[in-house]
């Protein structure tokens, strides 16, 4: 199993942002897009309980570059097949999506193995994707193609 620290720098090195620091093991992503994966403070393995003025700080980075400041926190502790280091090369899928009129025609599934093939092509040996919890008929999707769940987070935005 591909261990979760190399899961999440490969996440972050295919959603990359304008730009980074590091705060206390805290992980800053600040970018002018849209998204949270590119727009938030990642807890990582070495993050440290964060002070009041810690959060203020990290509140800080972020308002002053006119973001919402948006916390990424892991749902669990981490198991010892998440922490473990591996040499597996990747692919990761983001913001795959099958319109309406296209649903349960065997679509996803046929991008899916052309996108596996693609990457096979270029080395990858495991494949890696972020779903919303929600989004149930995608996990189930996912499952059937032989992915399981390696790790999960939330994100928390404080009150304005």
């Amino acid at each position: 199993m591909t261990s979760v620290p190399t899961l999440e720098a490969a996440a972050f090195a295919a959603w990359p942002s304008e730009r980074t620091l590091d705060l206390r093991g805290w992980h800053l992503r600040l970018d002018r897009g849209h998204t949270k994966r590119a727009n938030s403070a990642n807890a990582t393995a070495h993050a440290l309980p964060l002070r009041e003025t810690d959060v203020d700080a990290i509140e800080d980075h972020f308002r002053r570059r006119g973001l919402t400041p948006v916390f990424r926190l892991p749902a669990g502790p981490p198991t010892p097949e998440q922490a473990r280091d591996d040499d597996d090369q990747l692919v990761g899928l983001f913001d795959i999506a099958t319109h309406p009129d296209h649903l349960r025609r065997g679509e996803a599934r046929r991008l899916y193995r052309a996108l596996m093939a693609w990457g096979g092509r270029r080395g990858a040996d495991t494949a890696f994707l972020q779903v919303l919890a929600t989004n149930r008929p995608v996990i189930d999707l996912y499952e059937r193609l032989g992915f399981r769940i390696a790790y999960a987070y939330h994100y928390r935005v404080p009150a304005s």
